[in-house]
């Protein structure tokens, strides 16, 4: 039997709407002096003492003109919604061409930079009929391009649709924005019926965010977008003259008081399928149709919520057994080091060492990698708005996943016969690296406090070094030292000077203590290079300024030992 806890909210959302807030009548009454103005405005802002309205005006679509969808290309400032999974996002040109010019005028952006800055009221962004289309194509452009960390609200009146199902499946998954855009809009708004918006059985154009759908019985607020489409179709369309949604959202709010159940209940009936009644009801939806019509309709609506409620948001089986995974390879390390061992030496010779080693590469390693390959696909398929892709607590668990975990996927490489691993590094460690980066770079210049897994500026060496790609470099460099010794002129020079490198790569991550120690234990790769390269370096540059670079004074003078122990 399934839970009847499972509720719509639909009335209560709607009846919360318009009673408990004034935003709905301010934004209307602005809209409304901007479009009685005796000269054109493209955009007015009114600033409040708790929120800025932000509202957007434009000229009305030719009867002639239908809907047309342009497609998003990469160079497009809404380009940010195409993604590896929704390729075809497509926009109405008529709404996407006013909203193109007027995002090259400099007395708008700058304004918007101004709305947006931080502890600056929360923006809304309005607009009626084509004017709303416009507001929400800002709104879109805002969610990547604003300093805030607050979202914009965006509210529109009797506003057609302006994308395709990329377009809604691109919202659909923006988990904060997508409850950002409201839409009021009266079910027999001509300017949904009079454009061809609702005709072809296999919609172009696909709405998203929330719809306050309003009648003269009364309103309802949904959410799926499927029933909106449905909802529209079922009414008595026949109206051409605009509405008076400052008129109808009196009228309504007058009303919420006085509104009634008069849904016959039956005992299949539980809460949602009461609350998705009842809004048919209000609406009078089914009224001039037959009662197997309103039937049908009702369960398709109720089918689509039941279905979106069993959508798992979260697995939290899946995210405690990473951490459980986490705390067992952090134990391995543990017992690594207590050994005297390297744990990427450790794992890599796993035919002379016992059972641990197996047990992280088929159970931990593999559980590790592919749920982080999987959480970095996600993010990939979301659109890069400021939300996405990451969270600095989510960001955090996976570069450092990344920095225990890459080092035993470099040594299986190497083992079976690899060379140069970064050119085939596992794209999901080259994405969190990447976005690591960012994050920091963009947290640097703004003065915010630095990710807290950054080991830079500390007295003492990491437990874990910074660069999950050590180990393919010293592995690279130990490849490189037959041709420093045997190679020809030419090559031993290009070797020469790529050793170089690795000195200066190893001194920096030393300096900026980002080197775990254990890089030094006797036996690691690390040092067995070391030994080879600088019998090396004794023949083959006898009289070079070999004893003068930082990297070889460190190694020969032992200040690595000094290294190590500042770590105990």
């Amino acid at each position: 039997m399934e839970a009847s806890w499972k509720f719509s909210g639909g009335v209560a959302k709607a009846n919360l709407i318009l009673s408990s807030t004034r935003i709905l009548h301010r934004a209307w009454e602005f809209i409304s002096q901007i479009q009685q103005s005796p000269r054109s405005i493209s955009f007015a802002i009114r600033e409040l003492p708790r929120f800025t309205i932000l509202a957007f005006n434009s000229p009305s679509r030719r009867q002639d003109v239908l809907p047309n969808l342009e497609s998003l290309v990469d160079s497009h400032p809404l380009s940010f919604l195409i993604t590896k999974d929704n390729p075809s996002v497509a926009l109405d040109s008529f709404p996407l061409s006013t909203f193109c010019t007027l995002l090259k005028r400099p007395d708008l952006t700058d304004k918007l930079k101004t709305l947006t800055a931080k502890n600056q009221p929360r923006l809304i962004v309005v607009g009626h009929a084509e004017g709303g289309a416009v507001a929400a194509l800002f709104t879109l452009w805002l969610l990547k391009n604003r300093s805030s960390a607050a979202l914009p609200l965006c509210i529109t009146y009797g506003s057609p649709f302006i994308g395709n199902k990329g377009l809604q499946t691109a919202i659909g998954k923006m988990e904060q924005s997508k409850s950002q855009f409201w839409h009021v809009l009266s079910l027999d708004d001509p300017v949904i019926s009079s454009c061809g918006f609702l005709e072809s059985a296999e919609l172009q154009f696909k709405p998203f965010g929330t719809y306050l759908l309003l009648s003269e019985s009364g309103y309802a607020c949904i959410d799926d977008p499927d029933s909106v489409i449905e909802l529209l179709r079922s009414a008595d369309s026949a109206q051409t003259e605009p509405k008076d949604y400052g008129a109808m959202l009196q009228q309504q709010e007058q009303s919420t008081k006085y509104r009634k159940c008069n849904v016959l209940l039956t005992p299949s009936y539980d809460s949602q399928k009461v609350d998705l009644a009842l809004q048919l009801q209000t609406l009078e939806i089914g009224n001039n149709q037959q009662k197997q019509g309103e039937d049908a309709l009702l369960q398709a609506m109720e089918k689509r919520h039941r279905s979106e409620w069993k959508k798992p948001t979260h697995n939290p089986k899946k995210l405690n057994n990473m951490k459980k995974k986490m705390a067992q390879l952090e134990w391995f390390m543990k017992f690594c080091k207590k050994g005297g061992y390297n744990y990427y030496d450790y794992y890599k010779r796993s035919q002379t060492f016992g059972r641990e080693e197996v047990n992280v590469r088929t159970d931990i390693k593999t559980f590790l990698v592919d749920y982080w390959e999987k959480e970095v696909k996600k993010v990939e398929n979301k659109p890069q708005t400021q939300e996405a892709p990451f969270r600095d607590s989510w960001l955090f668990g996976g570069n450092n996943c990344r920095r225990m975990v890459e080092p035993l996927h470099i040594a299986e490489y190497y083992t079976k016969g690899g060379k140069d691993y970064l050119k085939h590094r596992e794209p999901h460690f080259a994405k969190l690296e990447g976005w690591e980066q960012a994050d920091s770079a963009k947290k640097e210049k703004t003065g915010a406090a630095p990710m807290k897994e950054e080991p830079k500026g500390k007295s003492a060496p990491p437990n874990v070094t910074h660069d999950s790609c050590f180990w393919a470099h010293v592995e690279e460099a130990a490849l490189k030292l037959p041709d420093l010794e045997n190679g020809g002129e030419a090559k031993k020079e290009e070797i020469r000077q790529e050793l170089r490198e690795f000195e200066d790569y190893v001194m920096k991550l030393v300096n900026d203590y980002w080197l775990s120690p254990d890089a030094f234990f006797e036996g690691s790769s690390f040092m067995v290079w070391w030994r080879r390269y600088w019998e090396m370096l004794q023949r083959v540059e006898p009289d070079s300024d070999r004893d003068s670079r930082p990297f070889i004074v460190f190694m020969s003078k032992d200040g690595y030992l000094n290294y190590v122990n500042s770590a105990q």
